[in-house]
């Protein structure tokens, strides 16, 4: 990404601190979306990974929010 891109960038999401914070809010939002999609069929319950389903979906959501915290993005390099 070029220096203006990123620059442009982190204008329109009104700072660093939500550029870098977008990757995190939008896993959120889904978890949220979630068990609507499935109800709709838009979703399928993963086979191959089924605990880390139960983890993002049964887990408390501030404890989920504070995990989330630690998970790094390519924004955060």
């Amino acid at each position: 990404m070029a220096t203006a891109d990123l620059l442009a960038a982190v204008r329109a999401a009104g700072g660093w601190v939500p550029y870098i914070d977008a990757p995190r809010k939008e896993l959120l939002a889904l978890r949220q979306r979630l068990p609507t999609l499935r109800e709709r069929g838009r979703a399928a319950p993963s086979s191959s990974v089924r605990a880390h389903e139960r983890l993002f979906l049964k887990t408390p959501d501030g404890v989920f929010g504070h995990v989330l915290a630690f998970w790094r993005s390519d924004r955060d390099d």
